[in-house]
């Protein structure tokens, strides 16, 4: 009879039991006793851990209680995991330098959110039933056949091994798989707004950031990492002056993207906006720009006229286009030819200034000396063989350690002329639709957020001329992006004026 009592009394215990932690817990959301003194245990626990073996710990702590949370949130919502993945990339350089693990793989977590939302996308309950249709698109197939050709560099004859290309393998599949949720996810301008706005933020706080960097100068955890190797010294101090990166991984892909968002914010002040958006856009524009200065990256100089002469170009109908082209010109005669100076001037006018540039005939004449091999070999040398990933992947291949210096010489020695066409056929394929699809729209915003995306992806299909431009995080999810946002804001501007809707400014 005990028995029986007993075993009634238990269920009736446990029910009572997850009664009450399901109130101080998710009812209550841990604003009581129980929630401050789980917090407290938590945190006790960290920090005792971190003591004990160390801050790799707390990085895996963290990780664990935070990092696979908000993974699992990307899967079942497919924008918040882009944004998030986004965010991320924008700022794992300068955590790395904060903690001093200059070599720690972060980057894995944004190929991982890429890989939950691709599957909450092909899985997921409110998939786009149209989406697979959506793809049947010329820059898909174009996208397809650069994957494609990829793939077979694992067979390319002339690769000494298989490492460059599995090391590769992950940015080639994450170029695929950022076009494919960019497919998904800008599905409505109300989103494609805000994702340009984010992406504005974070670009102005790198701004703000790499102006502090040049005034008060660098932390001292940001000293250590320029000092930990002579590579990263010689990128940092070029001029008799320190080039300053600000969040992101270095000098070089920090005015790459100064010089990509300042360009878009300009175009954007251009717009069908109300007067303080324009205004604001302007001088955040304006800020970016001068922090591009800063960072001595003269690729990212001479990508500004290019990507602002597009828009000049396909918007030279508009009084506000002729008006801020003659501002933007006589701004640029001042600042090459003004009577003032300073090392960071001084670097930015030898960017026009190329017959008297050491460096760049160096760079002239290694080019030259390297066609004959490009034009022999038609599927390249194979991935990863150049510069000094090939030193450290193929130290026995006859491209190992050649300074390439452009990402179109990259890919023509790497993938050959044949995956040079692909590549820029991708490229052309994008800029040529994002023009013909601009002058089709109807919707004035949507036009202008044409200009902005357009003008920046060609700014930088050139610029990887003279550097490899491309690839760099968070640049790669920008450019990639591009690439669904210029077949996404066509279908959108088709609905808006199917429902004729004029959307908010």
């Amino acid at each position: 009879m005990d028995t029986n009592a007993s075993s009634r009394k238990k269920p009736y215990s446990l029910n009572l039991l997850f009664s009450y932690l399901r109130k101080a817990f998710i009812e209550e959301k841990m604003n009581n006793l129980v929630g401050y003194t789980t917090l407290g245990i938590l945190c006790f626990l960290v920090v005792f851990i971190i003591s004990k073996v160390g801050v790799l710990a707390g990085i895996i702590l963290g990780v664990i209680f935070i990092g696979i949370p908000i993974v699992f949130l990307g899967l079942l919502n497919i924008r918040f995991g882009f944004i998030c993945a986004l965010f991320i990339a924008f700022f794992l350089f300068h955590f790395n330098r904060m903690i001093g693990k200059y070599d720690l793989q972060t980057g894995v977590l944004i190929e991982l959110f890429f890989i939950t939302s691709t599957v909450g996308i092909l899985f997921g309950k409110k998939r786009n039933p149209h989406y697979l249709k959506q793809l049947t698109n010329p820059v898909s197939f174009m996208v397809l056949a650069f994957f494609v050709f990829y793939l077979a560099q694992a067979f390319n004859p002339n690769a000494t091994s298989l490492s460059g290309w599995l090391f590769i393998l992950r940015g080639a599949i994450g170029v695929v798989l950022i076009y494919i949720i960019s497919m998904n996810i800008f599905s409505s301008l109300e989103f494609v707004k805000t994702f340009t706005k984010f992406w504005f933020f974070l670009a102005l706080l790198a701004a703000i950031y790499g102006i502090y960097q040049e005034v008060f100068g660098f932390t001292e955890f940001e000293n250590r990492w320029i000092y930990s190797s002579e590579q990263s010294f010689r990128l940092a101090f070029i001029w008799g002056r320190f080039r300053r990166m600000s969040f992101l991984s270095d000098a070089a892909s920090f005015g790459i993207f100064m010089s990509y968002t300042g360009i878009a914010a300009l175009i954007f002040s251009m717009g069908p906006y109300s007067t303080k958006k324009r205004i604001f856009a302007f001088i955040s524009g304006v800020l970016m720009l001068i922090s591009m200065n800063f960072s001595g990256t003269r690729t990212a100089y001479a990508a500004v006229p290019v990507g602002l002469g597009l828009f000049m170009l396909m918007s030279a109908n508009n009084r506000r286009t002729v008006i801020f082209s003659i501002i933007l010109s006589l701004s640029f005669i001042v600042i090459l030819f003004g009577p003032f100076h300073s090392s960071a001037l001084t670097r930015l006018r030898s960017t026009f200034e190329t017959e008297e540039d050491a460096s760049f005939i160096v760079r002239e004449n290694n080019r030259h000396g390297i066609q004959p091999y490009m034009m022999d070999h038609p599927m390249g040398g194979g991935i990863a063989t150049t510069g000094l990933m090939g030193v450290r992947l193929s130290p026995k291949h006859p491209l190992a350690n050649f300074p390439t210096d452009s990402g179109m010489v990259k890919t023509a020695l790497e993938m050959g002329w044949i995956g040079l066409l692909i590549e820029y056929g991708m490229f052309f394929t994008v800029l040529t639709m994002g023009i013909i699809y601009y002058f089709k729209v109807k919707n004035l915003i949507i036009k202008n957020l044409y200009l902005m995306y357009l003008a920046c992806f060609f700014a930088m299909t050139i610029a990887n001329f003279a550097q490899v431009a491309l690839g760099q995080r968070p640049m790669n999810i920008l450019f990639y992006a591009t690439f669904a946002l210029v077949i996404k804001l066509k279908d959108i501007d088709d609905e808006l004026n199917e429902k004729n809707e004029t959307p908010s400014t």
